[in-house]
């Protein structure tokens, strides 16, 4: 976690092999805009319309997370089963996730985020959307199994959302 005002580069980040059980948050969470709304606070501005987060301009100050490689991981009960968030002036990018078993309140959140590849994820969730994007740009998900349980699978915003795909289906951004 990080936010504006710390600087830094976080990069070349390699986690694999890990079981989790009961996080009473997120479970994997990378996240720029620490000390900003909560992840659930932020799902429900966006869906009224709330949340509009500017751009400001990059500095020394501006952190930046880059090229981060997860594998082989399962969550048994959480939160969040994953939460990705950049800024919108520096995106958190290039991550590669492969082989999750995630089971968790929420599923899926990913904003300002850009060249994220999912290989092999299966999400059990409780509440809908199971995949949420918000200025997400580049993701590519391949293997996804759902639970059969989760209504309205999946959530694609934000007026710099491009080229999501989803086991080779092209999601566009949804209009008001």
């Amino acid at each position: 976690k990080s936010n504006r005002g710390r600087g830094g580069v976080v990069e070349k980040i390699y986690i694999s092999d890990i079981d989790m059980t009961d996080i009473p948050s997120n479970a994997i969470s990378f996240n720029l805009y620490y000390g900003g709304l909560s992840p659930t606070e932020m799902i429900a501005a966006m869906k009224e319309g709330g949340f509009h987060e500017e751009s400001r301009p990059v500095t020394e100050e501006t952190p930046q997370f880059r090229d981060i490689h997860m594998r082989d991981i399962t969550c048994k009960g959480a939160h969040q089963a994953i939460y990705l968030q950049g800024l919108p002036e520096m995106n958190l990018e290039n991550v590669l996730m492969e082989n999750l078993v995630m089971e968790g309140e929420r599923g899926l959140f990913c904003m300002d985020a850009r060249d994220i590849r999912i290989k092999g994820l299966t999400l059990i969730t409780e509440k809908s959307p199971a995949l949420a994007f918000y200025n997400a740009r580049d993701v590519d998900v391949a293997g996804l199994t759902l639970s059969d349980t989760t209504r309205n699978r999946i959530a694609v915003s934000g007026d710099k959302t491009e080229n999501i795909s989803i086991d080779g289906k092209q999601f566009k951004k949804s209009t008001p």
